[in-house]
């Protein structure tokens, strides 16, 4: 699994859509719609102004993320692996 550790992103082209894990990550302005997040892990990473709806996040895991000025609509939390400690501030969510 690739190790990304204190990155930021912008655009998806950055994004290494096949398992990895990002470690204290910044996604600022960033479209995921519909992008396979699948079997990716994201651990104390900063989502802010994103859109993830529709995502697959079978196999995801998001500990200790804060999501703000987002947009989250059609996301199965349910096939994730593990969620915890999950802030959300201004954030669509359904």
């Amino acid at each position: 699994m690739k190790y990304i550790e204190e990155e930021v992103f912008k655009h998806k082209d950055q994004l290494s859509v096949k398992e990895a894990e990002y470690v204290d990550c910044v996604f600022e302005n960033f479209d995921f719609e519909s992008l396979s997040l699948s079997s990716m892990r994201f651990v104390d990473c900063q989502f802010r102004n994103v859109n993830l709806s529709g995502c697959s996040l079978t196999s995801s895991s998001f500990r200790n993320c804060q999501f703000s000025d987002s947009k989250m609509v059609g996301m199965n939390w349910s096939s994730c692996n593990g969620l915890s400690d999950l802030k959300f501030s201004q954030c669509l969510l359904n």
